[in-house]
């Protein structure tokens, strides 16, 4: 057996390896003989040269492509793409999610156009990276924003969702994932949804923003916002859309405990709505769905500022006026004699007025309501006078209507009358009230509008309004003259003057001593007499009988002036007994008022008077009350020359001579 030596059993393997290494270097310097040179050129090799752009950049990775949009070229490095167009500043856009999105979709010959400036990853005001780009062939700008979950989203920044974002980038944060951009439907109505809200635009209203527990609740079929959230009146949290299919609005509320409400408000009622505010205006948001199966084919809808109607014959209107809308419940609602609302509410001098099926209400700015039948059908003001006892719970009926003297009727009940006057007004008043009114008409003037007011019935005359006080001993009072405690009600005869009473030396007294006077004096009357030409009545007449319609309120003091027509024909007994059982009377109508009794301005020596003075002391003390002594007063003043019938002082000199002597008189004891 022949050996062969090692190496020569080894010299093929060393052959077969000295090739393969021979066509590696020829394979090498082919490939170096054939490969292209990378060249970075032109205002990319400008921008290139940049140290922190070529730092970013990295190694060229492929030679620049020209022939772009607009002229341009880019060129690819290991991290990024840089491009360049004539007019244009070189521009680099870093690999990432938004060069890829952008160079899936064309890159410069695609929708986006040329990116202008970088890719920013540290925007202070959103926080999140975006690539600014413009197509100059749409005139379109783009934010390319990174939406996050490897999504990158674009913004339409040339029209208004995408200038809205611009605006409130820090509010509404990058778009949502998962989203293609803006979207419009075919109702003309855009949307965008971003992390922080989802902005709507539409022409009719504009771009809005529906954010937190609303856009949790808000569907594209809603329409478009008609402004920004705001809070309402009421103090919970409004927002309404506009449904431009139908017209229809939609409002949705949230409380502070975010419970969310959605209702909606339609056709007639909706244009009622809108033109009154929407929810900022009188109407406020609804409360509620409309509700149908009304009279007549109605449709009622509730609103926290009132209540909205829609029928076929009287259109839509709304009652606000709570005042009103209590009396027109009380008549039954649209099923009583008022009917439907046919008019908003209108404004008249001191209060407000609408229209309805049956009539007008109106409503003053204090409480006071009343209604006049218009073209009602037959029997309609009985059933009027029948709602107004309801209204002010007056209780049933005790019998029918009567005739009044002069026209109109009225209808007792067991607690009030209801009173259908001439001129068409129904207006309630207390059992106490309606009697005052038919015995005094020229006090009271005529009965206006009624309310309800601190548990008792006030009835507005045309004089002033009247009341029966219980706690005051039953009294009819004029409550709307109510008098307080810089205020002196002045019972007295004819020394407060023929009529001018503020001139009168008695009224300059009270009111130097810091009290305004109001009057209840005529020539002729005392406390037991009544010689005054038009039957005014006595002081007794006046406070005990009722005769007389006292204000109300405390005045400060409660002025009784002694007369000397007590001293013609009445005896001491008769004005004793009435003078005590009126300061008793006034007690119990002012029980917060001091009551001031004077005796008769005479001169020295006149017995009659004097006799009446003394009789009237007597009570005072009896009483408990102020006595003023005025015997011989004249007397001793020097006042004789200025009367000018022996016991009245001439106007104005007598007049102000005694003012200048009876007001520190009067002070010391008003002090003493």
């Amino acid at each position: 057996m022949i050996r062969r030596h090692p190496i020569a059993r080894s010299r093929p393997f060393l052959i077969a390896v000295v090739l393969a290494l021979a066509c590696l270097v020829v394979l090498g310097a082919w490939a170096l003989v054939t490969r292209e040179e990378i060249v970075v050129r032109g205002e990319i090799a400008e921008y290139y040269a940049d140290g922190s752009h070529r730092e970013a950049l990295g190694e060229p990775a492929a030679n620049e492509r020209c022939g772009l949009a607009e002229g341009g070229c880019l060129q690819e490095f290991e991290r990024g793409t840089v491009y360049w167009a004539p007019g244009r500043t070189a521009t680099h856009v870093a690999d990432g999610r938004i060069l890829e999105h952008y160079t899936d979709a064309g890159g410069p010959e695609g929708l986006y156009g040329h990116p202008v400036g970088q890719v920013m990853s540290e925007d202070p005001q959103g926080g999140f990276e975006y690539l600014r780009t413009y197509n100059p062939a749409s005139k379109t700008w783009y934010w390319l924003v990174s939406a996050g979950e490897d999504d990158v989203v674009p913004v339409d920044a040339s029209g208004a969702v995408g200038r809205h974002w611009e605006e409130h980038r820090e509010e509404l944060g990058a778009p949502e994932p998962g989203t293609a951009g803006e979207r419009c439907a075919d109702d003309g109505v855009c949307r965008q949804d971003f992390r922080g809200g989802t902005l709507v635009w539409s022409s009719r209203t504009g771009v809005h923003a529906v954010t937190g527990a609303f856009r949790d609740r808000y569907e594209d079929s809603m329409g478009a916002p008609r402004g920004e959230e705001y809070v309402g009146p009421e103090g919970a949290t409004v927002q309404e859309f506009s449904d431009p299919a139908d017209g229809a609005i939609e409002v949705m509320t949230r409380t502070e405990d975010d419970d969310v409400a959605h209702h909606t408000v339609r056709g007639a009622l909706a244009d009622l709505y809108a033109a009154a505010g929407g929810a900022r205006g009188e109407l406020g948001p609804p409360l509620g769905g409309e509700e149908t199966d009304l009279r007549d084919g109605g449709v009622r809808q509730r609103f926290a500022g009132g209540t909205a109607y829609w029928s076929p014959d009287s259109g839509a209107a709304a009652v606000t006026d709570r005042t009103a809308a209590l009396a027109w419940q009380a008549q039954g609602a649209e099923e009583g004699p008022w009917g439907y609302p046919v008019s908003g509410t209108r404004e008249l001098g001191k209060g407000r007025a609408q229209d309805f099926e049956g009539g007008t209400a109106e409503v003053s700015d204090d409480g006071f309501s009343r209604f006049t039948p218009g073209a009602a059908p037959a029997g309609a003001p009985e059933e009027l006078m029948e709602g107004a006892a309801r209204q002010h719970d007056l209780g049933p009926a005790r019998g029918g209507a009567v005739g009044l003297e002069g026209g109109g009727r009225y209808q007792r009940h067991e607690d009030g009358v209801v009173v259908l006057t001439s001129s068409g007004e129904i207006v309630a008043m207390d059992e106490s009230v309606f009697r005052t009114w038919r015995e005094r008409p020229d006090a009271t003037g005529a009965p206006r509008m009624s309310a309800d007011r601190d548990g008792r019935l006030i009835t507005r005359f045309s004089e002033g309004d009247l009341a029966r006080v219980p706690e005051r001993g039953d009294a009819v009072l004029r409550v709307s003259s109510g008098l307080g405690a810089g205020d002196a009600l002045v019972i007295g005869d004819s020394q407060l003057g023929e009529g001018d009473h503020g001139a009168s030396w008695v009224a300059q007294a009270i009111r130097r001593n810091g009290y305004a006077p109001h009057y209840e004096a005529r020539p002729g009357i005392g406390v037991a007499a009544d010689a005054s030409r038009d039957r005014f009545g006595s002081y007794y007449q006046g406070v005990v009988e009722g005769q007389w319609i006292l204000p109300g309120g405390d005045p400060g003091i409660v002025y009784v002036q002694g007369s000397g027509n007590d001293s013609y024909g009445t005896s001491p007994a008769e004005v004793r007994d009435k003078m005590t059982r009126t300061v008793q009377r006034l007690r119990t109508i002012y029980p917060e008022s001091r009551i001031v009794m004077t005796g008769l301005i005479s001169k020295h020596g006149a017995a009659s008077r004097d006799r009446v003075s003394d009789v009237l002391e007597q009570v005072a003390r009896e009483q408990g009350t102020l006595f003023v002594p005025l015997k011989g007063k004249v007397t001793e003043w020097g006042a004789a020359p200025y009367l000018r019938d022996g016991l009245h002082f001439r106007a104005p000199e007598g007049h102000d001579y005694m003012a200048e002597r009876y007001a520190p008189y009067l002070k010391r004891l008003l002090e003493g």
